[in-house]
């Protein structure tokens, strides 16, 4: 996960926003509710300035993702690769309840519960019910 974090570290210092947070499986592993690698990189910008949506859209066109996850694809999405990693920038309002971490705030565990059940994907009602699983035992 270190390759990811030097990304997610990297990305904090060139945007522009209220709020930067990791969520997604990033944020799970922090939490130490799953021990598996990160496949991607997955982070909220609440109110991100007009230069930082350029930077993002021109991330986009130059680094496009080869099989694009239509899963989550909204206006307010930006996805791009970084150094082989899938990187995934949700533009919203701001986090409320987050955790910091190496001085990044970090999603906490109910909200990101919500988001993987409002997606509706299989792997991640694999991945809760793993999680719920784990805790149980």
């Amino acid at each position: 996960m270190e390759k990811h974090w030097k990304i997610v570290k990297k990305l904090q210092k060139l945007v522009h926003c209220d709020q930067f947070v990791v969520t997604g499986s990033i944020a799970l592993n922090l939490h130490g509710l799953t021990k598996e690698q990160p496949h991607d990189i997955d982070i909220i910008l609440a109110n991100p300035t007009k230069p930082t949506i350029q930077m993002l859209e021109t991330l986009q066109k130059m680094n496009p993702i080869p099989k694009r996850n239509m899963s989550y694809m909204d206006e307010f999405l930006y996805s791009f690769m970084s150094e082989g990693i899938e990187v995934n920038i949700f533009c919203q309002g701001k986090e409320e309840g987050c955790l910091w971490y190496d001085y990044v705030q970090v999603s906490p565990i109910m909200k990101i519960i919500q988001a993987k059940k409002g997606y509706r994907r299989i792997k991640d009602f694999q991945q809760l019910n793993d999680i719920a699983k784990s805790i149980m035992i």
